[in-house]
């Protein structure tokens, strides 16, 4: 895995030289929920997530947008909270149906647990729960951009990677954000 990486280093220079580099930052708030097999049903939360980005054009309609984001997730069932922060590389692929102005995002996501808390009648609690430190998701998504610079995306995240051991649950999230892009 380690050699993949230093592969995509050594290569991701020479590929993107000469296109368009778009940096900027965003915001937005998650719809957040856990499934799993576990037969507990959980109730979805509003939570948050903030970070920066980067747009690499390689034509008017084909991108790559690599992304690092701190997010929150989680879920409630009855009078218990589950309450997750990861720190969050999406890569998507960007195709703009409208030059320059709408675009329809598709990738992937590596997510890294930095905490996890349970919370209990509003206390927090300790347990014997084991989450995975890493998680993995599909991303499917929209883009649209204003002439300032300006804009606005949703997307869904599809875990597909188990965020615990005991319950096999996933993730399941849903995006919107605002942000702003410079050259």
């Amino acid at each position: 895995m380690a050699k993949y990486f230093i592969l995509l280093i050594a290569v991701l220079p020479v590929a993107l030289s000469g296109q368009d580099i778009y940096l900027g930052g965003k915001a937005g708030l998650n719809y957040a929920g856990i499934s799993g097999e576990n037969g507990i049903t959980y109730d979805k939360v509003l939570k948050y997530h903030a970070g920066a980005t980067a747009e690499f054009s390689f034509s008017e309609t084909l991108s790559v947008q690599p992304e690092i984001l701190f997010f929150t997730a989680g879920a409630k069932s009855g009078n218990s909270e589950i309450d997750l922060s990861y720190l969050s590389i999406p890569l998507l692929i960007k195709y703009y149906a409208v030059e320059e102005l709408f675009s329809i995002d598709i990738g992937g996501q590596f997510s890294y647990l930095m905490d996890y808390k349970v919370i209990l009648d509003g206390e927090h609690v300790e347990n014997n729960l084991s989450y995975e430190s890493n998680e993995i998701a599909l991303v499917f998504g929209a883009t649209v951009k204003t002439y300032h610079k300006v804009f606005f995306q949703t997307r869904y995240l599809l875990g597909i990677s188990e965020i615990d051991t005991a319950g096999k649950n996933r993730n399941g999230i849903f995006q919107i954000s605002v942000g702003y892009q410079f050259k």
